[in-house]
């Protein structure tokens, strides 16, 4: 009995389906379309650089440093949730209010969840906190390290996005 390659695909009856694999070609074949493509990767690679450059140069947009929000310890300013610090890092979690902690958002759930120590940024003069949408947002303290840096506030989530609606960071510089 001959061994089959795994990588071959298999439908129900067992059957191998060729027409999803590539075609074998000699080494230096391969080493053609390598390389085209290669060019077509730094190309792809250019122009993402090109367009992440025209994101760091778009102008900023003013927001009132007294825009009320509900802290950790209550009410609060944005201007509250810098900490003093000159930037502000702010992370907009897709907050379900009344639900537990471990029925959020698996996406924002496991993000927060990743950054735990903060002395490198509050060493280069950076607050990082978590935003949700709602002014009654409350977050349990058993909710542990997220309870400290969570603030809910009343403007909508929509004007903080990206324009495919996914919430995001927003870099606030005081």
């Amino acid at each position: 009995m001959i061994d089959e390659p795994t990588n071959r695909n298999r439908s129900g009856d067992g059957t191998t389906d060729d027409a999803s694999l590539p075609v074998a070609v000699d080494r230096a074949t391969f080493q053609a379309e390598l390389d085209r493509l290669r060019i077509r990767e730094k190309a792809h690679t250019r122009e993402g650089d090109t367009i992440a450059a025209a994101r760091r140069r778009l102008p900023m947009v003013e927001v009132d440093a007294g825009l009320e929000l509900l802290g950790p310890h209550g009410p609060a300013t944005l201007l509250d949730a810098f900490e003093g610090r000159r930037q502000l890092i702010a992370y907009y979690f897709m907050w379900n209010p009344g639900r537990p902690a471990p029925e959020q958002c698996e996406g924002c759930t496991f993000y927060t969840s990743q950054v735990a120590e903060l002395s490198y940024l509050h060493s280069r003069d950076i607050t990082y906190a978590v935003f949700c949408q709602g002014r009654n947002v409350a977050v349990e303290p058993a909710d542990g390290w997220l309870a400290s840096r969570v603030f809910g506030h009343a403007f909508r989530l929509e004007e903080s996005t990206d324009p495919l609606g996914n919430p995001s960071y927003t870099l606030a510089v005081r």
